[in-house]
């Protein structure tokens, strides 16, 4: 892949888009298994700046880490800096949209997950609620029960008492 008409700094600068198709360039063809070759007349600016940008955008570097690391075996290495900003600029933005969007997926997803907690709550308040109800009838019942029994088992008791005392 080649860059057309960047013969300069500044002439980087205003083909950025096409330093990142050649950055995804790079890294479709290191995924597949394949190798990049990059170079340009004098090895020092334009291919240093590209593997700058590469490692930047899918290694995570700054643009000084990744230059050091490259002069550890290209000394002579002297990436265009006026353009690796402005490409560490447009990187910040496009993963800062993508963190909002990300975000604001994440604001349905939330609300879902509080409407289900709710919903849930609700439930337990229900069945919490018939359990009281339940539980205040049956003592209502036994209540009725222990009231009627109470008098039938005082009868009872008179009538056993008549009985014993009969005997």
């Amino acid at each position: 892949m080649c860059i057309h008409n960047v013969t300069g700094r500044k002439s980087l600068l205003e083909h950025l888009d096409d330093l990142d198709q050649a950055v995804d360039f790079v890294e479709s063809t290191r995924r597949s298994g394949g190798k990049v070759l990059s170079h340009c007349w004098k090895g020092k600016n334009r291919s240093v700046s590209l593997i700058v940008a590469y490692l930047m955008k899918y290694e995570g570097f700054s643009a000084e880490d990744a230059n050091n690391l490259i002069k550890q075996t290209r000394p002579q290495a002297a990436p265009y800096w006026e353009a690796l900003d402005e490409y560490a600029r447009n990187l910040e933005e496009i993963a800062t949209e993508q963190h909002e969007q990300k975000g604001n997926r994440k604001i349905p997803l939330l609300l879902g997950v509080i409407s289900s907690t709710i919903i849930i709550v609700v439930s337990i308040l229900i069945v919490s609620f018939i359990r009281v109800q339940r539980r205040k009838r049956l003592e209502a019942i036994a209540k009725e029960n222990k009231d009627s029994s109470g008098m039938e088992s005082a009868h009872h008791d008179d009538t056993m008492y008549d009985e014993v005392e009969v005997v």
